[in-house]
C-alpha cells in the first residue's frame, strides 16, 4: 500500500503543481479526493457486503467449511490452531460489524414497527460504510501538525475545493495551490525551511515576505492589488481565498507580481496577449 501511496502522492503533486513539501493530507484536500488506501478499503468492505449473499459466494463458503472441518482436524491431531479466515472473510466480517452498528443506530432513531426494503436496506450500508471512512478519514486530519492558518483549513472539509479552480488555466491553479496552501517560493516560507542565504524579509522592507503581505500589504504591488480586490469583490483577505472571484483575481495578482519565477513565462505571455493590436485587413 505503501507504493500505492507514493504514485498517489507524486500524481497529485503533478496536478496541483505543488512543492514536494507539500503534505499528503493537503493534496488530497485540495484536490477533493480521499487516500487510496481508504478508498480501496471502503471498496473491499462494500463488495464483500454487497456478494455475501451471493449464490457463488454461499457456495465458496460451504466449500471453505468442508474443507477446513477437514484441515482442522488433521491440525488438531498436530496440536496445531485452526484454519486461518481467508481475506475476503475478514473483510465481510469487518463489514457486517461496521453494517450492523449503523443499523442499531438507525433502530433507535426509527418510529416503532417500521420496516426497510431491500433497496433500502442496501443504500443503509453503503451509506454506513461511506460514514466509516469519512470518520476514520476525520480522525487523520485531527493528527496533522502543519500550518492551520493557510487558506486550505479555513475550507470546511464538507465543501468541496474543486469549485474554486473552476476555469482556470494550469498556471492559474498551480498558483491558486501554492496561495492557498502557503507552501509557496516566498521568502518567509524558504526562510522557515532552511534554505541558505534567504531572509524572511521583503524587498519593501517588511519583515517577512507572506502570502498576505503580498496580496494586501506589499506597496510595491498596489496597481495590481487595487485590480485584485475589486474583481474580487472583497476586501478581507479570510474571504479572499474562498470564493471563486477571489480565487481567480488572487492567482492572476501573485503571476503578475513575478515573485516566482516559475510563473515568468506565462505571465510575459499575458502581458503580451493585452498588449496585442489587431491588424486590420488591407483591401
Amino acid at each position: 500500500m505503501g507504493k500505492l501511496q507514493k504514485v498517489q502522492t507524486n500524481c497529485l503533486r503533478r496536478i496541483t503543481g505543488a512543492y514536494k513539501r507539500t503534505p499528503r493530507v493537503v493534496l488530497v484536500k485540495e484536490a477533493s479526493i480521499r487516500p487510496i488506501d481508504l478508498y480501496i478499503r471502503t471498496a473491499s468492505l462494500k463488495y464483500g457486503a454487497a456478494t455475501k449473499d451471493n449464490t457463488v459466494t454461499k457456495a465458496i463458503a460451504q466449500n471453505l467449511v468442508y474443507l477446513g472441518e477437514s484441515i482442522n482436524q488433521k491440525r488438531r491431531r498436530l496440536g496445531l490452531d485452526r484454519r486461518k479466515p481467508t481475506a475476503m472473510e475478514l473483510v465481510r466480517k469487518e463489514a457486517d460489524l461496521i453494517i450492523h452498528e449503523a443499523q442499531e443506530r438507525n433502530l433507535n432513531r426509527d418510529r416503532p414497527g417500521r420496516k426497510r426494503g431491500e433497496e433500502e436496506m442496501k443504500r443503509g450500508f453503503i451509506l454506513a460504510l461511506n460514514k466509516w471512512m469519512s470518520v476514520i478519514w476525520q480522525k487523520r486530519r485531527a493528527n496533522y501538525k502543519g500550518n492551520y492558518s493557510a487558506a486550505t483549513w479555513k475550507t470546511p472539509w464538507t465543501h468541496s475545493t474543486l469549485k474554486l479552480y473552476k476555469g482556470l488555466k494550469k498556471h492559474e491553479a498551480t498558483a491558486l495551490m501554492l496561495l492557498r496552501s502557503v507552501i509557496i517560493g516566498l521568502n518567509a516560507w524558504l526562510s522557515s525551511i532552511k534554505i541558505p542565504n534567504i531572509s524572511p524579509a521583503c524587498t519593501c522592507g517588511e519583515p517577512f515576505q507572506t502570502v498576505k503581505h503580498i496580496l494586501f500589504f506589499c506597496p510595491e504591488h498596489q496597481t495590481l492589488r487595487d485590480q485584485m480586490l475589486a474583481k474580487a469583490g472583497t476586501t478581507s483577505f479570510e474571504k479572499v481565498l474562498q470564493t471563486p472571484k477571489g480565487c481567480r483575481a488572487a492567482s492572476r495578482m501573485l503571476i503578475a507580481t513575478d515573485r516566482l519565477t516559475q510563473f515568468a513565462v506565462a505571465n510575459q505571455i499575458s502581458i503580451e496577449k493585452q498588449v496585442l493590436v489587431k491588424i486590420p485587413v488591407l483591401d
